[in-house]
């Protein structure tokens, strides 16, 4: 009957301790992982630069419209191409309107599919 006692003497001694341990490593395992699992994910990182350069791209032409800039090639100034498409496929310029502004290029499916519904 001692030896009993003594068992529940130390699994009461234990049992806070034990708790704390267990409930750090499901902090762990289920935050603190995930989240830098997350925060230094490669593909995150390429699309946050992806999508950084083409604002900075967006903006760059936004502005050189709103201001009227040209783009100078050697001694000739050409008047900026609002398209910048030049000769491309039909297929090419929904790509680059795509990668450009994705919310734009649903909208515009969505009219499409609406047309065709009609």
């Amino acid at each position: 009957m001692d030896d009993f006692n003594k068992i529940i003497e130390i699994a009461e001694w234990l049992a806070l301790p034990v708790t704390y341990l267990i409930l750090t490593l499901l902090f762990f395992l289920f935050v603190v992982r995930p989240f830098f699992a997350y925060l230094f994910s490669l593909e995150r990182i390429k699309s946050e630069k992806a999508l950084a350069e083409a604002k900075r791209k967006k903006e760059l032409i936004d502005m050189q419209v709103k201001e009227g800039f040209t783009e100078e090639e050697g001694d000739e100034t050409v008047p900026f191409n609002n398209d910048a498409t030049g000769g491309l496929s039909d297929s090419e310029k929904m790509g680059r309107l795509a990668e450009s502004d994705p919310e734009k290029a649903g909208d515009l499916v969505k009219q499409w599919l609406k047309k065709e519904k009609a």
